[in-house]
């Protein structure tokens, strides 16, 4: 399963990570300076790239 995380600086947003990571997932994260979240066109065009299930 593939899973794309916001915010993945962060402590919950790492944390979510390696969560993800222990269990088998593919985890794929961007931080705040990676991605604005407030830029609908960015967040768009990351998750089209990472093609997450969740």
């Amino acid at each position: 399963m593939r899973v794309f995380v916001t915010g993945a600086g962060g402590q919950v947003g790492r944390a979510l990570l390696d969560a993800c990571a222990t269990r088998g997932f593919e985890a794929f994260g961007k931080g705040r300076a990676e991605l604005d979240v407030t830029n609908a066109r960015a967040v768009r065009d990351a998750i089209e790239q990472v093609r997450p299930d969740w």
